[in-house]
């Protein structure tokens, strides 16, 4: 419950730009919940995913990317390597791939977050609501690496495929 409450504060204030306030509580956040769940609990992979937040918005992109990876490493051993956190934990990484020009590494960290996406819906018959975003951002991604919207297009046909949904 308190862990919530700072969370929801800190939300806020991040939204509000006040990046030292929201760190602080969602390092508060992250404290209270690796004392109650345990360091590898996925509500911790979540806080880890917030902190990131603030780090990539401050340009911290090294401790964006560490803190992006241990919610991933969580989120794979708890929730499955398939699991619609894993794939938002993967579109995460990319952004900060993105800025690190790390471009080959955050199309397969997209590639991969956009399949998992799709056999989500394939297995339960609805879109996780990151879908339409992680889409966005794969296009953004492979036309700044000189993609044709053809070829892009092609692209998200095949992972579709890949995922048992028609093209």
């Amino acid at each position: 419950m308190v862990a919530g409450v700072i969370n929801t504060l800190a939300h806020l204030l991040r939204d509000a730009r006040k990046l030292d306030e929201a760190e602080a509580l969602f390092l508060r956040g992250l404290e209270i919940l690796e004392a109650r769940r345990g360091k590898n609990h996925p509500e911790v992979a979540t806080a880890l995913g917030n902190l990131a937040q603030v780090n990539y918005i401050r340009g911290d992109l090294a401790k964006a990317e560490a803190r992006c990876l241990r919610a991933l490493a969580i989120d794979e051993e708890k929730l499955g390597k398939d699991h619609p956190a894993v794939g938002r934990d993967l579109f995460s990484l990319s952004f900060v791939m993105v800025s690190r020009r790390k471009f080959a590494e955050a199309r397969k960290l997209t590639r991969r977050a956009l399949g998992i996406l799709f056999l989500y819906r394939k297995r339960n018959g609805t879109a996780v609501n990151s879908e339409q975003h992680v889409v966005a951002n794969y296009t953004r991604l492979q036309t700044q690496l000189g993609r044709t919207p053809s070829q892009i297009t092609a692209e998200i046909q095949q992972l579709k495929r890949e995922a048992g949904l028609e093209g």
